[in-house]
């Protein structure tokens, strides 16, 4: 076997063990939790975990969808290690909340979401309006409210 080939193997199992390192240190950090106020620490985890690993992720979240289809966010990013709390929003009409709530309903493991535009800016505005997301720090408003790209 050519050298360059076992160095790409190992390459490779060394990447494989450290996303497997990143993933236990999120696990652990969820099986921590005791009440749902310390999700903050688990988003903090991942945030952490995906720039350890290379990864240059503004920001993160974790969302809970509700029976009634509102829901509840958790952040990091933009130069905050955690938010000290959640953002809560009743349900929303626009497509792209749509699109969140049937990846929840669908219960996908990974569901990929690409905000761009128009339609993004007017998302934000509504959020602003009608939910806790117009308590954001000014840097989540300000990525919300910019038309680039944002894969969620």
């Amino acid at each position: 076997m050519p050298a360059s080939s076992i160095c790409k193997k190992q390459k490779h199992k060394r990447s494989e063990a450290q996303i497997e390192a990143a993933l236990e240190r999120v696990r652990a950090s969820m099986m921590a939790m005791h009440k749902s106020e310390e999700l903050r620490e688990v988003i903090a985890s991942v945030f952490e975990q995906l720039k350890g690993l290379g990864f240059d992720p503004s920001a993160s979240s974790i969302g809970i969808y509700n029976e009634d289809l509102s829901s509840e966010h958790w952040y990091a990013g933009f130069g905050h290690e955690v938010l000290p709390k959640s953002y809560k929003s009743p349900h929303c009409p626009h497509p792209y909340y749509l699109a969140e709530v049937e990846g929840w309903k669908k219960q996908l493991a990974f569901n990929e979401l690409i905000f761009e535009g128009e339609a993004k800016v007017e998302y934000a505005k509504w959020m602003f309006k009608n939910s806790e997301f117009k308590n954001l720090p000014v840097e989540f408003k300000n990525e919300m409210l910019s038309p680039k790209r944002t894969y969620l």
